[in-house]
């Protein structure tokens, strides 16, 4: 009976110590007449952006088949049962987890016959978001001296900062979201990694690095233009060019007082290749710089900041400027004329004028290949009367001032009609005095019309003067206002008309005055 009663109390406490999974309770020892697989131990955390890495240690692997992972998102929770690993290997990654929030974590062995050890001792993290910036995520520095702006979870406390990825140069410091760091020597590119540590001395799994280039120098090969010593002037091209041998830097050109041109490595504005360190430009001159022998200076900023010295080219640059224009006045018909037109237009300041030339044409658009009507080698005359003109037309100008160097500017255009030709101012003819038995005397006012050609004066013996009569004479001086008609028949009444022709052989006859000799 007794015997009986053991053997009882063994299935008991065997039953007792064992589920249905072979797992072994919690407690305070390992169960009676079992030989349970090591307990993990020495579990540490590593935190990551969402991730938690878990490692462990173990006596002895010979009798574990694989590892059961535990885990509870509160401290007041026992972790259940959450995953477990595929063999016997002493670590675990559990990704997709939430920022901020804090993993409780116990690890138990499972041995090759399904019998479950007991389960480590509890630790718990926070998986964050950590990372490293190297002077605000700039491309290039001048400076070994950088700044590190740092990223970590509320409960960082630590952090470890080295070229060196494997860190060994290197040792834990407080942390902070802002550190100053020092490069090693020499230009380049330059890696910083940083891991970091929270208040339970969970450090980061992986470690995080940031890049720059280190670059203290810039320096200029060379700068050169292509004028070949030429004068240019507006309108013309020059090209410039920089080597300065380093991409994305700023390159700008002086010529004389003409300052910081800017040059390209793009492929456009006449560079030759994008991103090959020469840095180019087709300068297309403007009318309004000047100078003269200027020497060309080329100047360089890297990226990093790095000011290269100022370097000059072979040559030097002339470009001359074109005078500057004049203005020119409304033209106008000249009163009384039908063939004349004066101009006026404002006085040229250059120091070196050598003229002013007057173009002409019927139509718009007046320019060099235009009629040249005159040239006035005066800076001081500014008035022109363009004569020969045909009347009622319109005529269409511009004033040219050339310089010494045969440069020149046009004024801007204006135009004026010819006036209509008018039949000419009619003379008054007086009564013929009797010279002799044969002769008369005639005498009229004088003409002032400015396109006169002649008086012709006309005679008959019937009363009525016309072209169709007589012509006594033909005087071709306005001024010339008398004259002699000889060779008379005594007695016989003799009638007189002066006609007044203009150069278009428009005329007006005078009245009719008659005498007798």
């Amino acid at each position: 009976m007794r015997k009986f009663f053991a053997i009882c109390t063994l299935l008991v406490l065997g039953l007792f110590s064992l589920d249905c999974e072979n797992k072994i309770k919690d407690s305070t020892g390992p169960p009676l007449n079992l030989n349970p697989p090591p307990t993990p131990k020495n579990v540490t955390l590593e935190i990551g952006d969402r991730t938690i890495r878990l490692n462990w240690s173990v006596d002895s692997l010979n009798p574990i088949a694989y590892f059961k992972i535990y885990r509870s998102d509160s401290s007041g929770v026992d972790p259940e049962l959450y995953d477990s690993t595929a063999s016997a290997t002493t670590s675990f990654t559990d990704s997709g987890l939430k920022n901020g929030s804090i993993y409780f974590y116990q690890v138990s062995s499972v041995s090759t016959s399904g019998l479950e050890g007991y389960k480590s001792a509890k630790v718990s993290a926070a998986p964050n978001l950590y990372a490293v910036v190297i002077n605000s995520d700039a491309k290039y520095t001048n400076s070994r001296n950088v700044s590190l702006g740092l990223t970590g979870a509320v409960n960082t406390r630590h952090v470890i900062i080295s070229e060196d990825s494997t860190f060994g140069d290197a040792s834990w410091q407080t942390f902070s979201g802002s550190k100053s760091f020092t490069l090693s020597f020499g230009d380049g590119t330059k890696y910083v990694y940083v891991k970091f540590k929270d208040q339970d001395g969970n450090e980061t799994f992986e470690k995080f690095w940031d890049d720059i280039i280190l670059d203290t120098q810039a320096s200029i090969g060379s700068v050169t233009e292509n004028t070949l010593g030429q004068p240019k002037q507006a309108g013309n091209m020059i090209h410039l060019l920089v080597d300065a041998g380093e991409l994305e830097g700023i390159a700008r050109i002086d010529i004389g007082s003409i300052q910081n041109l800017a040059l390209y490595d793009d492929g456009t504005h006449g560079d030759g290749f994008v991103n090959d360190g020469i840095y180019e430009l087709d300068y297309l001159v403007p009318n309004v710089v000047e100078v003269q022998d200027a020497v060309v200076t080329g100047k360089f900023t890297d990226a990093a900041g790095n000011q290269a010295p100022a370097r000059t080219a072979f040559g030097k640059v002339t470009i001359l400027k074109a005078p500057d224009p004049v203005n020119l006045l409304p033209p106008f018909a000249v009163p009384g004329s039908y063939s004349s037109i004066t101009l006026n237009w404002s006085q040229s300041s250059e120091s070196d004028f050598a003229a002013y030339r007057v173009y002409r044409s019927v139509n718009s658009g007046v320019g060099l290949n235009s009629e040249l009507v005159g040239s006035i080698n005066s800076s001081t005359t500014t008035t022109y009367t363009d004569t020969a003109l045909n009347e009622n037309t319109w005529y269409h100008y511009r004033i040219f001032v050339f310089d010494a160097n045969n440069l020149s500017s046009g004024s801007n255009e204006d135009s004026a009609r010819t006036n209509v030709n008018l039949p000419p101012t009619a003379v008054v003819l007086a009564t013929p005095a009797r010279v002799d038995s044969t002769s008369l005397s005639l005498s009229w006012t004088q003409n002032t019309d400015s396109d006169f050609s002649s008086y012709r004066i006309y005679r008959d013996t019937t009363g009525t003067v016309t072209t169709d009569d007589d012509l006594v004479s033909i005087v071709n001086q306005a001024a010339t206002t008398t004259y002699i008609d000889k060779n008379l028949t005594t007695g016989q009444r003799y009638y007189y008309s002066v006609f007044v022709y203009d150069k278009k052989e428009l005329f007006t006859p005078s009245n009719v005055e008659s005498a007798v000799p």
